[in-house]
């Protein structure tokens, strides 16, 4: 069966045109270059599963535990989840409060 989103979550918008230009390919494509790294990493938790559309995206499982590099305005963020670097819609993450390992 085809994914389909929490019916409370918002389908989100294409990722903006001036974006792909800097979207981290994974393992052995593009680097990351310091300055596209607008936040510091942040811990989230992935509130709901995201299956990457396209390259440059970052599948996700409900539950799983990511650094977040970057914020967009356009309501993506780059975030970092073993080793692969890629974009998710924020409103698939939230921050993760306290200690790591007590979650």
């Amino acid at each position: 069966s085809p994914h389909v989103s929490p019916a409370s979550v918002a389908q989100p918008q294409p990722v903006p045109s001036h974006l792909l230009p800097q979207m981290p390919m994974g393992p052995g494509g593009q680097q990351m270059q310091p300055g596209e790294i607008t936040v510091h990493p942040e811990l989230h938790r992935v509130l709901f599963a995201y299956s990457a559309p396209a390259p440059g995206h970052l599948s996700v499982h409900t539950g799983q535990l990511l650094y977040v590099l970057r914020k967009d305005p356009s309501g993506w963020w780059l975030a970092t989840l073993d080793g692969t670097i890629g974009w998710i819609p924020e409103m698939y993450a939230q921050p993760v409060t306290g200690p790591a390992e007590q979650c």
